[in-house]
């Protein structure tokens, strides 16, 4: 009774993560052009090597932010879609948390049920009028003071 999932390739969110990793890759890129053009004599010597290790660090960061923001919005695109019960491509990210940390069955609180229990025991003689806030029979259709129907 094991339920195989059919794989899907395809669909934005597969070419999103290979636009991450494309895009994180350019940036180390970068990031080693920089090292070895502030390690020229010529840049040294103008004070240039400073300005190209900064230039490659900024690169790098702006490519990590680039890959996480676009991982994490291949990620949404995936709950989404499974969400609407159509194909995925990739895998949607699990909690990486010890299984004893991780409730089995969680607790869901329906506060209308609740309320409802609550109130369905209780016969409702009467109620209160919006407009005019005056006690009203719970058969009635219309308050007896303002006019108001119920």
């Amino acid at each position: 009774m094991s339920e195989k999932k059919e794989s899907h390739v395809g669909g934005i969110e597969g070419k999103m993560d290979v636009v991450a990793t494309f895009y994180f890759g350019i940036s180390i890129s970068l990031l080693v052009i920089c090292l070895i053009v502030s390690a020229f004599e010529s840049s040294q010597k103008t004070g240039l090597s400073v300005f190209w290790l900064a230039l490659g660090l900024i690169s790098i960061a702006q490519g990590f932010i680039s890959w996480i923001l676009f991982r994490a919005g291949a990620e949404i695109i995936r709950l989404l879609k499974r969400l609407n019960n159509l194909p995925y491509g990739g895998e949607i990210s699990r909690s990486k948390a010890a299984p004893s940390s991780i409730q089995k069955e969680p607790q869901q609180v329906n506060k209308f049920v609740l309320i409802e229990e609550r109130t369905s025991s209780k016969k409702v003689d009467s109620f209160f009028c919006n407009e005019c806030k005056t006690e009203v029979p719970a058969d009635a259709t219309e308050c007896p003071k303002c006019g108001t129907i119920f």
